[in-house]
């Protein structure tokens, strides 16, 4: 499903087990989504050399910029607009959460997420 979608990580031979949300579930879904898309914003203006907290955000690089277009793409009008916008102190888990329930609820599709 959708977290799936973010947190399967495409070019790898085996998702390290830092990376693993049916392993390490708590940690990843638990980071504030507010600390991912800061952090997502540093990695789209230095690509090279940003560094961020591995303890705030462990993240991979590419969950974090599969969270972000997550978040870009809901906010979409098409899709939930207002109601894609990230909560003050959401967590990942309750975010994808509320996500997959918008979209059943709604009958939506999210491009490149979740199909219905």
């Amino acid at each position: 499903g959708l977290r799936q979608g973010v947190f399967m990580m495409t070019g790898e031979r085996g998702i390290p087990v830092e990376y693993d949300y049916t392993l390490n579930g708590g940690k990843l879904g638990g980071t504030t989504m507010s600390q991912i898309l800061r952090d997502g914003e540093g990695f789209k203006r230095a690509p090279i050399g940003y560094s961020y907290d591995r303890n705030l955000n462990p993240l991979h690089y590419d969950q974090m910029m599969a969270l972000t277009k997550l978040v870009a793409t809901v906010q979409d009008p098409k899709i939930f607009g207002a109601l894609g916008q990230v909560r003050a102190g959401e967590d990942v888990n309750d975010y994808t959460k509320r996500m997959a329930t918008l979209a059943l609820r709604m009958g939506k599709n999210i491009p490149g997420f979740f199909k219905k």
